[in-house]
Protein backbone atom coordinates (compact mmCIF):
# COMPACT_ATOMS: atom_id res chain seq x y z
CA UNK A 1 0.00 0.00 0.00
CA UNK A 2 2.98 2.21 0.96
CA UNK A 3 4.15 1.80 -2.42
CA UNK A 4 1.14 2.70 -4.32
CA UNK A 5 0.29 5.37 -1.90
CA UNK A 6 3.54 7.43 -3.59
CA UNK A 7 2.45 7.18 -6.79
CA UNK A 8 -1.43 8.03 -6.34
CA UNK A 9 -3.17 10.26 -4.04
CA UNK A 10 -3.04 8.99 -0.71
CA UNK A 11 -4.02 10.07 2.88
CA UNK A 12 -3.09 8.85 6.24
CA UNK A 13 -7.00 9.08 7.89
CA UNK A 14 -10.06 10.64 6.11
CA UNK A 15 -14.12 11.05 6.83
CA UNK A 16 -15.85 8.57 5.14
CA UNK A 17 -16.30 8.19 0.90
CA UNK A 18 -19.31 5.87 1.00
CA UNK A 19 -21.70 4.29 2.97
CA UNK A 20 -21.49 0.60 3.71
CA UNK A 21 -23.26 -2.32 1.83
CA UNK A 22 -26.19 -3.40 3.98
CA UNK A 23 -26.35 -7.20 3.75
CA UNK A 24 -28.92 -7.93 6.65
CA UNK A 25 -31.61 -5.73 8.73
CA UNK A 26 -32.69 -6.93 11.80
CA UNK A 27 -33.95 -6.29 15.09
CA UNK A 28 -30.97 -7.28 17.21
CA UNK A 29 -28.75 -3.93 19.03
CA UNK A 30 -25.58 -5.62 18.33
CA UNK A 31 -24.38 -5.06 14.44
CA UNK A 32 -22.33 -6.89 12.82
CA UNK A 33 -19.53 -4.67 10.01
CA UNK A 34 -16.80 -7.06 8.71
CA UNK A 35 -14.02 -5.49 6.80
CA UNK A 36 -13.38 -6.67 3.64
CA UNK A 37 -9.79 -7.72 2.07
CA UNK A 38 -7.98 -4.42 0.89
CA UNK A 39 -6.71 -6.34 -2.12
CA UNK A 40 -8.65 -6.83 -5.23
CA UNK A 41 -11.60 -8.78 -5.79
CA UNK A 42 -12.48 -7.76 -2.16
CA UNK A 43 -15.50 -6.53 -1.10
CA UNK A 44 -18.88 -7.13 0.47
CA UNK A 45 -19.84 -9.82 -1.78
CA UNK A 46 -16.86 -12.11 0.20
CA UNK A 47 -19.66 -11.96 3.38
CA UNK A 48 -22.94 -12.32 1.57
CA UNK A 49 -23.38 -16.18 2.11
CA UNK A 50 -22.11 -16.00 5.94
CA UNK A 51 -24.72 -12.77 6.46
CA UNK A 52 -27.69 -14.72 4.92
CA UNK A 53 -27.77 -16.80 8.31
CA UNK A 54 -28.79 -13.60 9.74
CA UNK A 55 -31.46 -12.01 7.87
CA UNK A 56 -33.90 -10.71 9.83
CA UNK A 57 -32.16 -11.05 12.82
CA UNK A 58 -29.48 -8.66 12.93
CA UNK A 59 -27.74 -5.86 10.58
CA UNK A 60 -24.59 -7.04 8.84
CA UNK A 61 -22.67 -4.12 7.01
CA UNK A 62 -19.43 -3.99 5.52
CA UNK A 63 -17.68 -1.28 4.35
CA UNK A 64 -16.64 -0.26 0.94
CA UNK A 65 -12.67 -0.92 0.79
CA UNK A 66 -10.80 2.61 0.53
CA UNK A 67 -8.91 3.59 -2.50
CA UNK A 68 -11.19 1.98 -4.64
CA UNK A 69 -13.79 4.59 -5.37
CA UNK A 70 -13.82 7.17 -8.22
CA UNK A 71 -10.92 10.14 -6.89
CA UNK A 72 -10.46 8.62 -3.61
CA UNK A 73 -7.48 8.45 -2.29
CA UNK A 74 -5.30 5.65 -1.52
CA UNK A 75 -4.91 4.65 1.88
CA UNK A 76 -0.96 4.57 3.11
CA UNK A 77 -1.02 1.94 5.82
CA UNK A 78 -3.39 -0.94 6.90
CA UNK A 79 -4.23 1.50 10.14
CA UNK A 80 -5.34 3.91 7.07
CA UNK A 81 -7.66 1.55 5.90
CA UNK A 82 -9.00 0.48 9.45
CA UNK A 83 -9.70 4.45 10.41
CA UNK A 84 -11.71 4.51 7.29
CA UNK A 85 -13.50 1.60 7.79
CA UNK A 86 -14.70 1.91 11.26
CA UNK A 87 -15.25 6.01 10.46
CA UNK A 88 -17.94 4.33 7.74
CA UNK A 89 -19.49 1.77 10.26
CA UNK A 90 -22.86 0.02 9.47
CA UNK A 91 -25.57 1.50 8.17
CA UNK A 92 -27.16 2.17 11.38
CA UNK A 93 -24.38 5.23 12.39
CA UNK A 94 -21.83 2.05 13.88
CA UNK A 95 -23.93 1.84 16.85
Amino acid sequence: MGRAGRTHPSRRRGPPVAPPVLLSRGPATRHLVYVPSPKAPGGAHQYARFAAHFHGRREVAVPSVPGFGRDEPLPLSFDAVVDVASRRGGASGGR
